[in-house]
């Protein structure tokens, strides 16, 4: 089969689930896209159509299950969704780009790996960037790559041409995707041409996508909330022990979970008092008070629950072998006291769901509601920018209050309108 080529739809099918099963698909996997899959099948026959159209294929979104490619879809949509862009990317490119990689399904050529390593070294380097970053640099131009290996086109013979037929097969995708395809695809090209990989530079011909989303407000506790929480760790177990220091550090100093995650001991320094370390998100440098209430649970656990390793950090797991715990191991610390306290940790359509973060935004704002400058708190915070900590602004009701103007009467306004 070759790319847009005339094919009958149930064949195209046949070669889809051919290439998901090659990628690495379970078969439960490919066994959700069935029905959409079908369902097509049916709207085609009973129109007396036998090949397959990415026009009509989008039409059928539309008539069947209301789905419209300018709009984020949710429930089962999304699945329905990508059922039919799997069948569109495959007759249009012969290619399924996978957009949740995972180590099975994200196998680079040797070539291909060693210049996306080295893309992401130079980014850290000379833009100090995140491992966060780091990683969704890989997740969205991975696909990329896999497009290039398939229209067998080297990084020498790129062309603006190349660069709009790969920009085509995510222009369905959500707004977010597109914006983060688009974004990583700009970074990466202007570093092929900075390293003279490429003579001319390709970002300038790379999609300018805009996308901006409603902010969800920050989730925190109340004061009783997280004294209930607190009071009901088990501070006699070692688990308990730990879990108990990294949530009081994390709602006292308001540290975010990675870099409690990578405390170690030289960041202690018990002569001045203090905690001294170097962000893994800004990598700017700060220095926190070690208070005596976090000196006694940290010393409690080194002492009588930290199991005997020679690692540098501090917070270890309970199990051997013994290593630095897992950014998801953090996560589920608090949630799982906030569900040994009967506390709603779950997602709504304005807050976020309540996590070890949440207790960073819970000191920002306690501290907002006692009157406390934005930059104080951006310092006690680590943000280089003042804006980043107005976020926390719209939890402070009783401030807003403050700020709110009265109303003109409705018989002023008439007379003013006349």
């Amino acid at each position: 089969m070759t790319k847009n080529q005339r094919i009958e739809t149930m064949l195209l099918i046949q070669h889809v689930k051919k290439e998901m099963q090659e990628l690495g698909y379970k078969e439960s996997s490919i066994a959700v896209y069935l029905p959409c899959w079908n369902q097509f099948l049916t709207y085609q026959q009973e129109r007396d159509h036998l090949f397959f159209s990415c026009t009509m294929a989008t039409q059928f979104l539309k008539d069947i299950y209301g789905i419209y490619l300018d709009q984020i879809p949710d429930g089962y949509n999304k699945i329905r969704l990508r059922s039919i862009q799997l069948l569109c990317e495959y007759h249009t490119h012969r290619l399924i780009l996978v957009r949740q990689q995972s180590s099975k399904l994200s196998v680079l050529t040797t070539e291909s790996q060693n210049l996306l390593n080295e893309f992401k070294v130079y980014q850290q380097l000379h833009h100090f960037i995140s491992n966060s970053s780091l990683k969704s640099y890989t997740r969205y131009l991975t696909p990329f790559f896999r497009f290039l290996e398939n229209q067998l086109v080297t990084v020498d013979t790129l062309t603006p041409g190349h660069i709009f037929e790969y920009t085509k097969t995510y222009l369905s995708f959500s707004a977010s995707t597109v914006y983060n395809s688009s974004g990583s695809l700009r970074v990466f090209l202007r570093f092929l041409f900075h390293q003279k990989y490429v003579s001319e530079d390709l970002s300038l011909h790379v999609l300018t996508a805009s996308y901006s989303r409603q902010s969800k407000l920050p989730s925190t506790f109340s004061q009783s909330e997280l004294t209930q929480l607190l009071a009901s760790i088990d501070t006699q177990t070692a688990i308990g022990k730990r879990d108990y220091a990294i949530i009081l550090i994390a709602s006292r100093l308001g540290l975010r979970s990675g870099d409690i995650r990578l405390l170690t001991f030289s960041s202690l320094n018990w002569r001045e008092n203090c905690i001294e370390i170097t962000m893994e998100k800004t990598k700017k440098e700060l220095v926190l008070p070690l208070t005596a209430e976090i000196g006694e649970a940290l010393i409690d656990y080194i002492k009588f629950g930290r199991p005997k390793s020679a690692c540098k950090e501090i917070f270890l797991t309970s199990y051997g072998p013994y290593t630095v715990l897992s950014p998801s191991a953090m996560s589920g610390i608090v949630k799982k006291q906030c569900r040994k306290v009967g506390i709603d940790s779950s997602i709504n359509d304005h807050t976020k769901s309540k996590s070890l973060h949440s207790l960073r935004s819970t000191l920002a704002t306690t501290l907002l509601e006692n009157n406390v400058s934005l930059p104080i708190i951006a310092d006690i915070l680590g943000h280089s920018d003042t804006r980043t900590t107005e976020l926390y602004l719209k939890k402070d009701i009783e401030g807003l209050r403050q700020c709110a103007l009265n109303v003109p009467g409705i018989f002023q306004i008439r007379k003013e309108a006349f």
